[in-house]
Parts: structure tokens; sequence; C-alpha cells
């Protein structure tokens, strides 16, 4: 009987140690280091952009296409996030009229930052995100100048512990690229005089992206 007692005692003594092993592994896992750098690299998609062609009633839409960024961050606090991020997309402008389409690179450097809004200790960590910077556009096409637009952006993701330093990112958000109706953007100048291919469509350009990405800590 004592001897049974003896095996019991230890078997629970066991499954205890394992379970407390387990529960500190969980919160290794899913609580986040603070104080930490990170490193996150994305990739996704991106949809919308909408222009006027100049001096005609037809229009030009952004196609959608494949983007890339990657995010700098640092965490005060267990709740709140601090990023900078540069995102990148390579598209083209098609229009409705007799146009061919014209290639053009669309880069974002913005300051960001996302709050959770759930438990820390969860294995599921939804967070909310705001960002304010600027949205540069590069179009392919002879003598045509870069044009820089004040820009922000508000979406929200999804953090999943994988390992206690390697986390997997969701994410999707909303761009509003500050867009002047009255002033015309790709402008280029020659010999034979000046020109400019596009105007803003109202005061606001919208496009909306997806990402996943895997975030590093340090």
């Amino acid at each position: 009987m004592k001897a049974w007692l003896t095996r019991c005692g230890l078997g629970l003594g066991l499954v205890g140690t394992l379970l407390t092993a387990s529960a500190a592994r969980a919160e290794e896992l899913t609580t986040p280091a603070l104080g930490r750098f990170e490193v996150t690299p994305f990739i996704g998609y991106r949809f919308g952009g909408h222009f006027d062609v100049e001096g005609s009633d037809n229009d030009a839409d952004l196609n959608d296409s494949p983007a890339f960024g990657i995010a700098l961050g640092l965490r005060p606090n267990p709740l709140k996030q601090y990023e900078l991020f540069y995102g990148r997309q390579s598209t083209e402008i098609a229009s409705n009229a007799a146009l061919s389409e014209v290639d053009l690179d669309i880069d974002q450097l913005q300051f960001r930052m996302t709050v959770l809004l759930d438990d820390v200790a969860s294995r599921l960590n939804p967070y909310a995100l705001g960002s304010v910077g600027v949205t540069r556009f590069s179009l392919d096409a002879p003598d045509a100048n870069d044009e820089t637009r004040f820009s922000i952006a508000a979406g929200g993701g999804l953090r999943i512990p994988l390992q206690p330093r390697l986390d997997l990112r969701l994410e999707a958000r909303v761009d509003l690229i500050f867009m002047s109706s009255s002033s015309s953007i790709f402008c280029s100048s020659n010999s034979t005089g000046g020109a400019c291919a596009f105007t803003g469509s109202g005061s606001v350009l919208f496009q909306y992206e997806f990402l996943a990405g895997a975030t590093f800590t340090f």
C-alpha cells in the first residue's frame, strides 16, 4: 500500500511538473518582450487608386498588384508597439482612354502605432493600428517628376505567437493619400514645353492592402 501511494505521489508530482512547464512555456510564447526591438518583413497585395486624365473626361486606375514592406518596431509596454514602416508597390496605370499602360512605383514611409485589443497572454492577439507619413509616386515616363504626398493609414491585424521570439502577423489596412484636386501630378518638361499626365480625383486617393509577415524579436 505504501509503495502504491509512493508511486501515485511520484506520478502526480510528474504531472504537476509537466503542467507547470507547459504553463510557463505558454506564457513565454504569448507575453511580448518589453523594451525589445522587432523586425517584421511583410508580403501582401494592394488594391485601388483612381486618377483623372488631364484635359478629358476619361479616368485611370491603378492595377491591383503584389506589395511588400518591412517594419522596425519597439515595444514600450505589453499593449503598445511603435514601428517605422516602409512599403512598396510596383504597378501600372490603366486608362480607359487611348493610352497605353504606364509602370508606376509607389513607396510609403510611415510612423505607426499598434495597440493590442485582447489579453497579452492570449494565443491570438488582435490589434488596431494607425500611421502617418508620406507616399511617393514614381512614374516610368520620360522626364516625369516623382510626386510625394502626405498620407495616413488605419487598420487592424492579428499576432499569432509561434516561438518566444517569433510571431506570425496578418494585417489589413486602408491608406489615405491626400491629393489636391486642383493640382496635376507626374508633370514633365522638355524643349517643347511642359505637360502633366494626371490630376488627383477628389482630395483623397484610397488604397487597400492585405499583408502577412513574420515578426522577429531581438
